[in-house]
This record gives structure tokens, C-alpha cells and sequence, in this order.
């Protein structure tokens, strides 16, 4: 299993990290990517410590996909295949078609059941038994009785669309053969490909991006005032009463922690392990 960990390329980076592997980048917002002389200052330093890189990039406009074909073309010159995580269709493309880098589909574009409400459904046994009384449309009293979910349902809120052969097919001829995926708390059901594996993150689940971060107050009514390169956000704790967990906003996006790891881990396709520094304290 490959160990790999996620920094915030803004932070000072400490000499004690020791991994296989650092993804560095931003996974959601590209204003919080790094410059080309930074980018490459970094992956300089940790192929120097005998470390692999992966560059990790978000959804694009226009100007966004530019400054990151820049950022990749240097990244080049000090890393002869570097792997690109792409949160971008476009940018998906854009490597595949001109063969540059390895690309990986990262997590905005797999699409998982990322609602923690999901567990209550397909993991509380408690309900079971449960029963209640609710009033009809007619006006008649009926006796409302739990029905536990088909394995085909729970199979499909573990799944992904990418986990079918004719997509992996499809990706393995682009030369993609790896998916960033989240730890989500239902569950995961992957089937093994020759050639094909996943990177699990932890603890953070990702559940939706936002376009920018919201203004004081988590207003999003506010004009965006804020310097994301210069300013390093603390989580922001969203709550709300009779939710099964508290959701985090970082930067323009939404998490919830899972640090629970797969029981059948080993029987997963997946062999490299993503653990996120800013979610576990100090560098």
C-alpha cells in the first residue's frame, strides 16, 4: 500500500514528512494553486528527499486552465511523468489527447453517494423493526413498516459509474488508470481490474464545491473579498439539528470526516492511501 499525504503548499512544509508520496496543488479552487517557480520548488525538494509528486488541480474557467497548462509544462522540466489529478473534464482531455503527464480522474468527477445521511439507510439495523402510524392521502390510518434496502440499491450507493469495465476500458486506451475516491461512510464496493486502482482519501469526504468562498458570516450573498493564496482558512463547522454529522466548510468546499477505514480494505483495488495533513493537525 502506497502512503501518500496531501499538504497546503502555502504552509511552511516540514522536513519531518516522511511518505511515499505528496500530492500538492488545491483539489477545489484555482486560485490556490501554486506558481510555476513555486511548484517547482516544491517538486524539486521532495523527488531530492526520493518522494513521488502528484500535482493536484480543480474545476477550471477559461484563464484557470491556461495558468495550469503553464504550471504543468514546468512541472515537466523537473519531473519527466509526473501524475496530474484533474477535477476538470476539460483538462482530462486536454493530457489524454496530447499525451502528456499521467492523468488521474480525481474526486469531483466520480460523482459518489457522498450524503452521511446514506448510512442511516443502509447500515442501522436498528430500523429494522420499526414501525409507525401515518395518515393516507384518503384519510386512512396505515401502519408505515421499514424495508430494509435491496443489496442492489446498497450496492449502487457504494458504487461509482467509473467501476464498470466499458468505462475503465474506455480511460485504460487514454493511458488514465487511477481514480481519487472518498472514504464514505456507507461503504465502498469496487470491482478489481487488471491495470486499474483507486486512491483512498482520509479522513475528508468531499461533499460539493462551491463557485467561491462565501463572505463574512458564511454569506454568499457578499461580494468574495478574500486573497485564498494569502489568506490560509480555518474549517468552518456547519451544523444542523437531526443531521447525522457535522459538515466542514474549507476554503469553497464541503467535507465531513471518515476516519473509519473499509473493513475488506484489502480486498478493495486500492493501494495508495491519501491522508490530508490540513484534516490531522500540524504538518
Amino acid at each position: 500500500m502506497e502512503k501518500a499525504v496531501m499538504i497546503d503548499w502555502r504552509k511552511e512544509i516540514c522536513d519531518e514528512i516522511s511518505s511515499d508520496r505528496v500530492y500538492f496543488g488545491h483539489e477545489t479552487c484555482e486560485h490556490i494553486l501554486p506558481c510555476p517557480q513555486k511548484a517547482c520548488e516544491l517538486a524539486k525538494m521532495f523527488a531530492d528527499k526520493g518522494m513521488e509528486v502528484t500535482l493536484i488541480t480543480p474545476f477550471l474557467t477559461n484563464k484557470g486552465f491556461d495558468n495550469t497548462c503553464r504550471l504543468i509544462d514546468s512541472l515537466l522540466g523537473i519531473c519527466s511523468n509526473p501524475e496530474v489529478v484533474c477535477s476538470d473534464w476539460g483538462m482530462l482531455h486536454y493530457l489524454c489527447k496530447n499525451g502528456i503527464c499521467r492523468p488521474v480522474i480525481g474526486r469531483p468527477l466520480l460523482a459518489q453517494h457522498v450524503d452521511p445521511r446514506i448510512k442511516r439507510m443502509v447500515k442501522s439495523k436498528a430500523q429494522y423493526g420499526n414501525t409507525r402510524q401515518v395518515m393516507h392521502v384518503d384519510g386512512t390510518s396505515c401502519l408505515l413498516k421499514y424495508k430494509p434496502p435491496s443489496s442492489l440499491l446498497v450496492g449502487h450507493l457504494q458504487q461509482s459509474w467509473a467501476d464498470k469495465p466499458s468505462v475503465i476500458s474506455f480511460f485504460s486506451k487514454l493511458n488514465v488508470r487511477r481514480c481519487e475516491i472518498s472514504n464514505i461512510v456507507q461503504g465502498l464496493e469496487l470491482a478489481k481490474h487488471a491495470g486499474w486502482s483507486y486512491s483512498l482519501h482520509v479522513p475528508e469526504v468531499l461533499v460539493g464545491i462551491m463557485r467561491f468562498c462565501p463572505g463574512t458570516g458564511e454569506n454568499f450573498n457578499l461580494a468574495r473579498v478574500c486573497d485564498c493564496k494569502a489568506h490560509i482558512q480555518d474549517k468552518v463547522v456547519w451544523h444542523y439539528p437531526g443531521f447525522p454529522t457535522n459538515l466542514f466548510r474549507k476554503e469553497n468546499a464541503l467535507y465531513y470526516s471518515q476516519h473509519t477505514m473499509p473493513k475488506d480494505l484489502n480486498s478493495l483495488p486500492i493501494d495508495r492511501i491519501v491522508h490530508n495533513q490540513a484534516w490531522q493537525g500540524k504538518f
